[in-house]
């Protein structure tokens, strides 16, 4: 499935370190990008390889500063799952990254999120 990308970013890597919480960037940048279908946020490597897939309806996107966004998919709609954050490149690909991931959290889900779903309406 076709991906629009939105913008370059590196993983941060956080390490506890006693008291103190001390972050690291990776050196390779990874695409950021929502598919065509505007259902899924996609995490791709520099090989081109996607690297995550998480459906917009089960991830909370939130804003760390002015580069950093922080990403946690949601289990059975539980605050669980991974936690993934990312220093973008500029302002403006992260603006309209959280612009794109906006309006498609205000679109009604095309899939339902479970088989049961479908039952419950």
């Amino acid at each position: 499935m076709a991906v629009r990308l939105f913008g370059r970013a590196r993983f941060v890597d956080l390490e506890e370190d006693g008291n103190a919480v001390t972050s690291r960037q990776n050196t390779s940048f990874v695409a950021v990008g929502i598919t065509a279908d505007n259902y899924s946020v996609c995490i791709i490597d520099e090989d081109e390889i996607e690297l995550w897939r998480w459906p917009i309806p089960m991830l909370n996107v939130f804003r760390l500063g002015t580069m950093m966004l922080g990403f946690l998919d949601r289990e059975n709609d539980m605050k669980i799952g991974s936690t993934k954050i990312l220093y973008f490149r500029n302002t403006k690909e992260i603006s309209e990254f959280l612009t794109a991931f906006k309006m498609c959290q205000s679109l009604k889900s095309p899939r339902p999120l479970s088989p049961g779903n479908d039952a419950e309406k």
